[in-house]
């Protein structure tokens, strides 16, 4: 005894919304942030050298290490 599928539409329904959702915000917050994704656990040595850039280039710079 099988379960019909449409039991299970709403389901698959709801998990995509959340996916198409979910990539929308993340999308955002991208371009947002200039293109690049959003940080995670940025302590104080990311904190200080935020400042120190944003004292040396006098704006909010994207320098980026190579």
């Amino acid at each position: 005894m099988g379960v019909p599928f449409e039991a299970l539409l709403p389901g698959v329904i709801i998990m995509g919304l959340m996916g198409i959702t979910g990539a929308g915000m993340s999308t955002i917050r991208a371009m947002q942030n200039g293109g690049k994704r959003g940080r995670h656990s940025v302590d104080q040595w990311d904190r200080v050298s935020k400042a120190s850039t944003f004292i040396m280039a006098g704006a909010d710079a994207d320098l980026t290490v190579v």
